[in-house]
């Protein structure tokens, strides 16, 4: 066991000490091994250069990681609808201020090609590629980028954002949306933007 008092990112020297009792032959030996005690692993969560840090529903380890918990908003929220061909970007308002970055945004761009973006605009992005990149969309959060949603709206797919306001919560989401390459694979995610007034966090930033 470690203790509560032992400082993170601290390797712990021990000695193993084996020996045999009522064995065949004699036998004992001691070596000196090293322990790591929350050591970063290639594995672990790590921020980025500002500070947020992305935790996976799998990073049992660690408090902040998140409880899986689908929040299905078709039947309550507001839809955005079709726009020929297929790709089209809506600013909406936020119930609150979001921070990110350290900077606060009090509304919101919604891509039907999976991300959204805060702050306003009618930008347009449908090629997933590494961030960052200078492709004017700034402060872009990618939630599922691809090219989706067809250019006929017969091929089905909704996109939905709903505001929250007993669990202090802003939800954007993909509902059955279809590639634009083949349109018979459909995609359904969303995103989840917590109060950082309600939820609190160390820089003020708001979770996601």
């Amino acid at each position: 066991s470690v203790s509560s008092d032992c400082p993170l990112q601290y390797n712990a020297n021990v000695l193993l000490m084996l020996s045999t009792q009522n064995g065949l032959y004699p036998y004992s030996r001691t070596d000196s091994i090293t322990l790591p005690v929350a050591m970063p692993i290639a594995s672990d969560p790590t921020p980025d250069t500002y500070g947020y840090y992305a935790y996976s529903s799998y990073d049992t380890l660690w408090d902040q990681h998140p409880e899986y918990n689908w929040v299905e908003i078709k039947a309550i929220g507001t839809p955005v609808g079709f726009i020929a061909p297929g790709q089209f970007t809506k600013t909406v308002d936020l119930p609150f201020n979001f921070k990110y970055y350290g900077n606060n945004f009090s509304q919101v761009r919604v891509s039907s090609d999976g991300w959204i973006a805060f702050g306003s605009g009618n930008q347009v992005s449908d090629t997933n590629r590494v961030l960052p990149i200078s492709d004017g969309i700034n402060n872009m959060t990618a939630v599922f980028w691809d090219d989706l949603f067809g250019n006929n709206s017969l091929a089905g797919g909704k996109l939905y954002y709903y505001s929250d306001p007993a669990n202090h919560t802003f939800i954007v989401e993909w509902d059955t949306v279809p590639h634009h390459s083949d349109i018979t694979i459909k995609e359904t995610f969303e995103i989840i933007l917590r109060d950082p007034a309600y939820y609190t966090t160390p820089t003020g930033d708001g979770e996601i």
